[in-house]
């Protein structure tokens, strides 16, 4: 290893994040026959447990799928910034709100982030109604969305409770993954399910939630669903015990 690269990776100043990262991802150093520490890539993107390798100034966490965490990563006509893998491989923009879906080119003097497509959101197939295929389709609740608080109280409305389609008496209850999977695909802006599962719920006054989750459950009503009257998961109310 140069002499400028072992000052770089030892000598260097590292935020708390990166410390972090370094304690929990062990450095993974070459093989035997290799006099240069920290440049293999691991196993084509697999790895029996997790650790990290040195690509000139970037670092790559790997987990046990492939890579998890960039940091200094290149890009094309633009300078070196962290890029993120969380299932797929993204990267903040670098302009703007949310994220840039792409590929992770590994070298081993440096690491390179490629713009890919955003792989379009679309309902899961459901036999009778869709609660889930009419908010799709609705272009207020989509612009409605794009407020976080706004998302976070619809994530909190959606989570374990059930609806029912009025015409029909027809039920649809959203898990908590398919709920957050659909805020993020109709929001747009390079956002996964993990984004909002499991914690990324509504965090203020219980007043503004309230008035939030009123406001959902208006356009719910518009699109012909109400909550079921058995039982709202939600809040713990029974109304048939109250009764």
């Amino acid at each position: 290893m140069k002499l400028r690269e072992w000052l770089w990776q030892n000598l260097r100043w590292r935020s708390w994040e990166e410390k972090y990262l370094d304690s929990e991802y062990p450095l993974h150093r070459a093989d035997a026959n290799s006099h240069e520490p920290g440049n293999t890539v691991i196993d084509a993107g697999r790895s029996s447990k997790p650790c990290r390798t040195n690509h000139g100034k970037a670092v790559v966490y790997w987990g046990y799928d492939g890579p998890v965490r960039v940091l200094r990563a290149e890009q094309p006509d633009r300078p070196s910034f962290p890029c993120y893998g969380i299932s797929k491989l993204r990267m903040r923009r670098p302009e703007g709100r949310g994220w840039v879906h792409g590929t992770v080119v590994i070298e081993p003097d440096h690491v390179v982030f490629v713009d890919g497509e955003l792989t379009p959101w679309s309902p899961e197939p459901h036999d009778g109604p869709s609660l889930e295929a009419d908010l799709a389709s609705d272009q207020a609740f989509i612009r409605e969305l794009q407020n976080d608080d706004f998302a976070r109280a619809v994530y909190d409305g959606l989570r374990n409770r059930t609806f029912v389609h009025i015409d029909t008496a027809h039920e649809f209850l959203f898990s908590w993954r398919q709920a957050a999977a659909m805020i993020a695909g109709l929001r747009g802006i390079g956002e996964l399910y993990v984004d909002f599962h499991p914690y990324e719920g509504f965090e203020g006054p219980s007043e503004r939630l309230t008035e939030l989750d009123t406001s959902f459950l208006n356009i719910c009503s518009r699109l012909g669903w109400q909550t079921s009257e058995r039982s709202d998961y939600w809040t713990g109310r029974d109304p048939a015990a109250e009764a």
